[in-house]
Order: C-alpha cells, then structure tokens, then sequence
C-alpha cells in the first residue's frame, strides 16, 4: 500500500542501502506530494539528510548543473554549495525527467557519485515505452563500470496506464516489480525545496547555511512549524535542555517567526541562535537560554526572571552609567585598567570585571584627556583650568601639577618607552616635558589649537592633529617638524 510505503521509507532496504531509487509513477505531477511526504516521515525518524527537490524541467542545464542550480536559486554562493558538499549527507530528488529528453547518464553528467548523497528519480510509468532501457539514464557508474546493484526500481499507483506498461518493466528487471497500488493522498501544498530535521545529536545553531535550509521550510510547510513548536513546548517539561529544543528554536528565529507576547516559560532551549529574534513582551522566565546567541535581538519588556542567561553572547559589552558627561576614557598599557574622565574625577576600573576600583577626586575642572605612564602606575589628567596632573595609581595621591599652558588642555600622551608626557593645547603649543624630572624637553609652538596627539611605538616621533584639517609628524630627537599633513 502506497501509504504504508511512504510511512517506512526511510527504514527500508533500499532506501538504506541504494544509492539510487527510480521511483515509477502513472501521474507524475504528484512528485512535489510524494517528496513532502517522504521528508515528513524522515522529520519523524530525526533523520540527518538534507533532502532536496530538484525540478529538472525548470532548470537551463538539468544534465549538468541541476544541483547547482537549485541551490544558486536560492541564493547559496559557490563555497557555500561547495562547503555543504564537504560536510552534509543529501538526497536528491529529481521530478519532471519525463518534460525534458532524456539523453544521458543523469546520475553521472550531474556527478551526484562526488556528493555523500543518494538520488531519488521520480519518472512517469510512460518512459517504459518510449525508453525500455530507461535504467541505463539514471545507472551509478564508477570507474567507468555500471553499478546495478546499487539502484533498485519502485512502481507506484500502476493501475493507470500500465498494461502497454508491465510487460517491458517486467523484462526489464527480470524480477516481480515492486507494487504499490495505492491511490496517493490528498495533496499537500508546499513550495519549500530543501528540508533537514533537527537532530538531538547534531546541532545547526552555528551553521548558518543549514539553519537558512531548514528555515525555507517553516513559511510553507505548516505541519514541520507545528512540529518545531511542539518541540520547543515540550522542551519545558525537561530537566535539561536538548539539541533537538536548540535547533526548533534557532530554525524559528531564523525563518523570521515572531515571539513577541508568547508564554516561553521554562523553555529549555540552550546553545540556541536567537540572533535577530523578537522577544518584545514575552514571557522568559526560567527558561534555558544559555550559551546562545542573541545578537541584535530584540528583548523589550522580556521577562528573563530566574532565567539562565549564562554566556550568552549579545555581541556587545556591558556599559558603564556615570550621573555626568564621560570626556576622556582610556586603557592602562597593562591591561588592568580603565581608567574615565568625568566632570572633576577619575574613575578607575578593572578592565576586564568593569569593577570600580578607585575614584581620584581632581578638585579641578572637567577632566578633558587622559594617558597612562608606560608601565601603568602613573596617570596624567589635563583639565579646562588649563593644567596638568600626574597621580600615583597605587594610592590615589597627586605627585605633581603642571601650569605650563594658557588654554583648555586637549591632548596628553605618554612615552611607550620612558617618562616623557606631551600634552596639547588651545594655546597652539605642544609641550615635551619630563613628567618625573619636572624638566621641559622642548616646546613645539605656532601649530594652531593642538586637539590630539600620539607617540610613535618607539617614542622617537610625536603625531598631532588640530582642528583646521592639519596633522604634524614632530621629531622629538631633532625637535623639529618633520611633516605636516
């Protein structure tokens, strides 16, 4: 019974040891129903093969380039066809041969032998008739030796058409044929061509290309949506989270289905790729989210009470909230520090907890620049009074003050390679200076409201820019202008 046959297929002999099946058909127009049922009982069974649905009369080289074809048409690139070569298992299945002249081997011009995939060719029960040999179209050949024992032939619904029919399939195969004779079920409509269930054993949340196959189906196929859904409710009753929840909820999210106001209570859905996932309003509490991606996702008014958001990946780094204007922020040459300017203070942080550490109180003006000492014990700060200060990180305290500029300070830099501080200014200077020595090294003047600058990784070069569209390259060794940009 063609029911009975559909519902097995994937656990038969020939299904499992075949490389290709000829399926026989008197109205081949059903093969688009027959394909969905085959993937649906797949789904079932949780199987690994991506299947896909290859219509040969719509293709403008179906003897050479149908696999290709069918995914370039929906827009996978070279090296991603490529890739899928490489890591999936397939089934192909190639509908409407009986609309284009057969001349060829199909299964070796399309050189399905190169794929870990077998084919499936769905063929009117006419092309006994017109093609007796019809077998020889779709034969695996390997090292230029036909391979027989790796297809096997399937009649299906033969009571329409079949009489002028049986007698060469008969010859044909030597053997009874295989009968199914069934009238096929009431059509489904579907328009989605590729299909590869979840699996509690292989994961799809970091494989974009798999996830963006199975996601074509879910607009279309309401049953497989229904199936992911189902999943993912079910995933609550669980002590712990499944690939199979994963996969449901990063397939969902990547075929677009809004989540907005749902009741996700509980769900376990860990390792998921949310990335680009609505969520506004809904309902999260204690559910499993860790170790997923939630990139640009959209998580407003979400309940996330009690939920597990460990490792989860939002693309972006937790934010500081200082009560003023943050103007100068900067890391330590150590990578222990991060240091802010705001108003009339410094706050120092961890750099890799963002733990607050220490707050340096200027008793100055806005802290407008920022620079760490090269070996990242000292700090300098310059501030709208026009001076400069050098603090002791290990105690807070002020070492020393600089007064050697008229205009608001804009820009501090320290040496990479020793105790030399430059700083610039809206008085038009740039001022060298031994930050430890209290010595000037050199003044740079006349280079028209400095507003940064930047040591070279050597120290022996200082680069400043200024507010009218003009660099300076400055050699500290010559004290001269090298360059100006």
């Amino acid at each position: 019974m063609l029911e009975e046959f559909l519902k097995n297929f994937c656990t038969t002999e020939i299904y499992q040891t075949k490389k290709v099946i000829a399926l026989l058909s008197a109205n081949p127009d059903n093969s688009r129903i027959i394909f969905d049922r085959i993937t649906l009982e797949a789904s079932k069974n949780k199987s690994e093969t991506i299947f896909l649905y290859i219509a040969l009369d719509q293709l403008k080289n179906p003897y050479g380039n149908a696999i290709h074809e069918t995914l370039a048409a929906q827009q996978y690139t070279e090296d991603q066809i490529n890739s899928l070569k490489k890591t999936k298992r397939f089934l192909f299945f190639f509908a409407n041969s009986e609309k284009i002249k057969l001349q060829k081997n199909l299964f070796m011009t399309n050189k399905i032998h190169e794929w870990n995939a077998q084919a499936i060719f769905y063929l009117s029960a006419r092309v006994l008739t017109t093609y007796p040999d019809f077998i020889y179209l779709f034969m695996p050949v390997h090292a230029e030796k036909s391979r027989p024992q790796q297809i096997e032939t399937v009649w299906l619904d033969p009571k329409v058409s079949s009489n002028e029919a049986r007698p060469s399939y008969a010859k044909l195969n030597r053997n009874t044929p295989r009968l199914i004779e069934e009238k096929i079920p009431a059509p489904v409509t579907h328009s989605i061509d590729t299909t590869a269930p979840s699996s509690p054993a292989v994961s799809f949340a970091k494989d974009e290309t798999t996830l963006k196959l199975l996601a074509e189906r879910v607009d279309q196929d309401k049953v497989y949506k229904t199936r992911l859904i189902n999943t993912l409710v079910t995933s609550k009753k669980n002590q712990e989270s499944t690939v199979e929840s994963s996969n449901a909820m990063s397939i969902l999210i990547k075929a677009k289905v809004v989540f907005s106001g749902c009741n996700l209570k509980e769900i376990k859905a860990k390792g998921s790729n949310l990335n680009e996932g609505i969520f506004d309003a809904t309902d999260c509490e204690g559910a499993d989210l860790s170790e997923s991606s939630a990139k640009r996702t959209w998580l407003r008014g979400c309940n996330l009470d009690n939920a597990n958001m460990d490792n989860v990946d939002t693309g972006e780094f937790p934010s500081l909230e200082l009560t003023d204007n943050v103007d100068a922020i900067t890391y330590s040459p150590n990578h222990q520090w991060l240091a802010v300017g705001s108003k009339n203070s410094i706050y120092l942080y961890d750099a890799v907890t963002l733990e607050l550490k220490r707050t340096i109180a200027c008793a100055r003006l806005a802290t407008q620049c920022l620079s760490f000492h090269y070996q990242s014990n000292l700090i300098a700060s310059g501030s709208l009074d026009n001076s400069i200060q050098v603090w002791d990180i290990p105690s807070g305290d002020l070492l020393d003050t600089f007064t050697y500029h008229t205009k608001i300070i804009k820009g501090l830099a320290f040496s990479p390679v020793d105790d030399t501080l430059a700083s610039t200014s809206f008085d038009g200077t740039v001022m060298v200076f031994d930050a430890l020595k209290k010595t000037v090294i050199h003044i740079y003047d006349h280079l028209i409201r400095g507003s940064s600058l930047a040591f070279s990784y050597d120290g022996k070069y200082l680069a400043v820019g200024n507010d009218f569209d003009t660099a300076y390259i400055l050699s500290l060794e010559n004290k001269s202008i090298l360059h100006t940009l």
